[in-house]
């Protein structure tokens, strides 16, 4: 072990930063646009039908989320 090479990821962990830098990026851009298309809400009466699509609507993002950071624990 002592007279053997490490491991050469210097390509790999690049790749996977690159990758962790599109994929945050592209998750805040998606809470951003969200929250600028339904910053009003708050100050409206509470409808049921649009508050539900609201949560229809956000449920892909928050499974992206969820993906993006199972894929971070890969780095520890």
């Amino acid at each position: 072990m002592t007279n053997r090479k490490p491991f050469n990821l210097q390509k790999i962990l690049v790749s996977y930063n690159l990758i962790e830098v599109f994929i945050n990026a592209y998750t805040t851009y998606w809470i951003i646009s969200e929250t600028i298309e339904y910053k009003y809400l708050r100050c409206l009466p509470r409808d049921h039908h649009s508050f539900s699509s609201a949560v229809e609507r956000t449920m892909p993002l928050w499974k992206f989320i969820f993906f993006n950071k199972t894929l971070e624990l890969l780095d520890t």
